[in-house]
């Protein structure tokens, strides 16, 4: 058995179908298997769960926070909505671009950054909002930018 498929199945152990905690089970394992799911993950899981891979890529691919694509240790996540972009949203998505040296979509050559856009993400009254990982940062100009990055490099 290999160390993933070992992995796989003790990351498994808090799964509960009845609990419908299937996405926060996905994303433990995502970040444990190097910011994706890879095919043998999701074989793993579907074997183990009994759900079928086609509803598991399904479930995967309609989530934008779960990826079958490898991405970079810290995931950087623009809102794209009204309030973030008029705040200047896309003035911070831009400033992103050009400190990284990479575009929305892309991943850092050093694979440290991969930069999205994503949807709301809660802070309307405190835009323009940034997620990188698991954290928010609101009321983001570009002086508080290059604070912020300093942290995750």
């Amino acid at each position: 058995m290999s160390f993933e498929s070992t992995r796989v199945k003790e990351l498994l152990q808090d799964y509960a179908p009845e609990k419908g905690n299937l996405m926060a089970v996905l994303r433990k394992l995502q970040k444990e298997c190097g910011n994706h799911l890879s095919d043998e993950t999701l074989k793993e899981v579907a074997k183990t769960t009994g759900i079928p891979l086609n509803r598991l890529y399904g479930f995967v691919s309609f989530y934008t926070m779960l990826s079958t694509e490898p991405k970079g240790r810290h995931i950087i996540r623009v809102c794209k909505d009204g309030p973030c972009n008029f705040a200047g949203g896309w003035a911070t998505a831009e400033l992103l671009e050009k400190e990284l040296d990479i575009e929305i979509g892309e991943t850092t050559e050093d694979g440290r950054f991969t930069l999205e856009h994503t949807a709301c993400l809660g802070t309307c009254t405190a835009a323009p909002a940034i997620m990188i990982d698991d954290e928010i940062h609101a009321n983001v100009s570009p002086e508080k930018l290059g604070e912020i990055l300093k942290k995750y490099k």
